[in-house]
């Protein structure tokens, strides 16, 4: 099966769904004694991304959701169409009860951002700093666009607290050195809470999210992970199409043995303006 079909199946099954709402359930447990959710107040999503996913989740809370990212320019190729597509989808797992306007989206540069100062009640971003050029100027945005006493909440990863059991150590060593290189700042949570202290934040809190696997089921975040990896890496550190499927081989034997291990780290800052 393709990424492509792999994609749309999940789509249509809610998996990808069920994936998002743990996000939101995170991220209303750390920010639950902080903010009152209660009431409609005004978001900001920082890098929104295609999809989508935290933007319509929010706006079906029945908040005031901005989203902010290069990919929101209007757009009808193939792939713009396809991405229509995969949002009806993933707006038919809540049973149609998401809401689809996109008059809030906005197609900005988040070194930049194009609102005025003390806008928002809470930005919140998902999985996106660790992509960004230049972390502390985005940072000093933020920090311009919440409102006094505003909370910011970032999810990123440390690529370092990745580990996946194999038989070839070496080359195992080799993938995920060579998986870094897909990312800007592979290891960002190490220093984020001193680079937002930086920007005149407070930080209120840290926390980690650990996604753990023992077994490599279709539906788990270590296929995923797995599918992406393997192909990414060929092309980069001397690695080929031949050692990415033997690392894949091995990840499955270890499946089959009743070995499987993987285990990855998300970080959540949460932080106060």
């Amino acid at each position: 099966m393709t990424e492509h079909a792999r994609f749309l199946l999940d789509l249509t099954r809610g998996r990808r769904a069920a994936h998002e709402r743990q996000l939101a359930a995170w991220r209303r447990r750390d920010l639950d004694s902080q903010v009152d959710f209660s009431r409609p107040i005004a978001i900001l999503d920082l890098a929104n991304g295609r999809l989508r996913p935290q933007y319509t989740l929010l706006k079906r809370a029945g908040h005031r959701v901005v989203g902010v990212d290069l990919v929101n320019r209007p757009a009808h190729d193939l792939t713009a169409v396809a991405y229509r597509v995969a949002r009806w989808l993933y707006a038919r797992s809540f049973n149609g009860d998401v809401a689809s306007s996109d008059d809030t989206l906005v197609c900005g540069n988040v070194t930049a951002l194009p609102f005025r100062e003390a806008s928002f009640d809470l930005v919140t971003s998902v999985a996106a700093f660790e992509h960004f050029l230049d972390v502390p100027r985005v940072i000093d945005e933020l920090h311009r666009v919440v409102r006094p006493g505003g909370r910011a909440l970032i999810l990123d990863t440390d690529w370092d607290s990745l580990v996946w059991h194999t038989s070839d150590r070496e080359l195992n060593r080799r993938i995920t050195a060579a998986w870094d290189d897909h990312l800007v700042h592979p290891h960002l949570p190490k220093v984020l809470a001193r680079l937002m202290r930086a920007a005149g934040f407070t930080v209120t809190a840290q926390r980690v999210h650990v996604l753990f696997n023992t077994e490599l089921t279709e539906n788990s975040f270590s296929a995923f992970d797995m599918r992406a990896v393997a192909k990414y890496v060929p092309g980069h550190h001397d690695l080929t199409e031949a050692d990415a499927a033997a690392w894949v081989a091995d990840l499955q034997a270890r499946s089959d043995a009743g070995e499987f291990f993987y285990s990855l780290n998300r970080y959540i800052v949460t932080a106060t303006a």
